[in-house]
């Protein structure tokens, strides 16, 4: 077991494994306000803002191992979203008054499906070679994210 984290391991024979996984994911994002240039008096203004988001993650991990130095990785699990996108407020630079209005996200994101998989090899002596791909998947969004790269052991 990894001592950053608690995770327990089911093996099936010397070459599979199954991990359960539970999570809290807290995400804040931070906006600079703006104002937008050429249309003179219809130009947009919004002022600075901050976003939050809470999730919890519930899911699996499987593994196959492929003799001492390639593993393939298949991952799963279940997001839900407990702060909804917050409206952003806006007026025209040529309004006098304070005629602010809200601009909100229609659909809300609630749950999603969490996905991916990951191929790690070894490369050279102490050096692996690894790539991953994962999607976080709603009915409104689809993010998909692709990397390689490599890591060494010392």
């Amino acid at each position: 077991m990894d001592p950053r984290r608690c995770q327990y391991t089911f093996w099936s024979g010397k070459s599979f494994q199954v991990e359960p996984r539970v999570g809290f994911q807290y995400i804040r994002v931070d906006f600079d306000g703006f104002t937008e240039e050429g249309a003179r008096v219809l130009n947009l203004e919004t002022s600075a803002r901050s976003v939050s988001s809470q999730r919890s993650i519930l899911g699996a991990r499987a593994a196959r191992m492929f003799g001492s130095s390639t593993t393939v990785e298949m991952r799963a699990a279940w997001a839900h979203e407990f702060s909804p996108l917050g409206s952003m407020r806006m007026r025209l630079v040529g309004d006098t008054g304070d005629n602010a209005f809200d601009v909100t996200s229609p659909a809300q994101i609630h749950n999603s499906a969490v996905v991916g998989g990951s191929l790690v090899g070894k490369a050279f002596k102490r050096v692996k070679f690894v790539t991953s791909v994962d999607g976080d998947l709603s009915s409104v969004i689809k993010l998909w994210n692709a990397s390689i790269g490599l890591r060494a052991e010392w």
